[in-house]
């Protein structure tokens, strides 16, 4: 498995694009974390000051809607107010709908870490 959010290829790219060592370690971070953290958003991905920073679960308990040039985060239910917003980082609905380490090799793949939300910590 990857111990980091980029590829060889994305790496190598980092360092033939004629970038200094300086500046390739800051592109290099920036890429990580827009590879972990950005959402997809209109033909291409931004990240967002809020909506960055949601927790993931499988099981969340909102969405998020593209609104014209923003992004909403809308509840699925009535929150209670000590309750924690989380969305779900998988994109793909069939994914979601998958046993534990089928959604746990997705996120690893894509976002770089272990699922330990309630579901996932719960027997399939």
């Amino acid at each position: 498995q990857r111990l980091h959010a980029l590829s060889e290829a994305e790496v190598l790219d980092l360092r033939t694009c004629g970038v200094d060592d300086a500046h390739r370690q800051s592109l290099l971070i920036f890429r990580q974390v827009c590879r972990v953290n950005a959402h997809r958003f209109g033909l291409g991905a931004a990240l967002f000051a809020t909506a960055s920073k949601a927790s993931h679960s499988c099981r969340p308990n909102c969405r998020m809607i593209e609104c014209g040039d923003a992004l909403e985060i809308v509840a699925l239910h009535q929150l209670a107010a000590s309750e924690l917003v989380s969305i779900s980082y998988i994109s793909e609905e069939q994914v979601l709908l998958k046993d534990t380490e089928s959604r746990r090799d997705y996120l690893w793949e894509k976002h770089c870490f272990i699922c330990r939300c309630e579901r996932c910590s719960s027997p399939d």
